[in-house]
């Protein structure tokens, strides 16, 4: 069975947890947040990415959390992009990553 992502977002966090791993990404130590799809011939992944620090948190659209992610990230990272969809969309069989935002 899988285990599904679960995401708490409070003021200045977000609180990924998978089964019984909790990781708590602080809003300020996020460097970058960049945006691709992951193309596999028969259909496209959207994959959010997260620089915190020195690690990369990845987060797949298909994720129930991705929606609520983007949404959160979008009203308190100031200068979010959210035109990233028609950009990373729009050439097929392109990775077509793209910087969101960046401290």
């Amino acid at each position: 069975m899988k285990t599904e992502l679960k995401v708490n977002c409070s003021p200045n966090e977000l609180l990924i947890s998978l089964g019984k791993e909790t990781v708590s990404i602080q809003l300020s130590r996020i460097s970058k947040v960049e945006i691709y799809k992951s193309d596999t011939i028969t259909f496209d992944t959207i994959v959010l990415c997260l620089h915190c620090d020195e690690r990369i948190f990845e987060m797949s659209e298909d994720s129930v959390e991705f929606d609520k992610v983007i949404a959160f990230l979008s009203n308190r990272l100031h200068g979010f992009r959210t035109d990233w969809r028609s950009i990373v969309l729009a050439v097929p069989f392109e990775e077509a990553r793209t910087i969101v935002w960046e401290a």
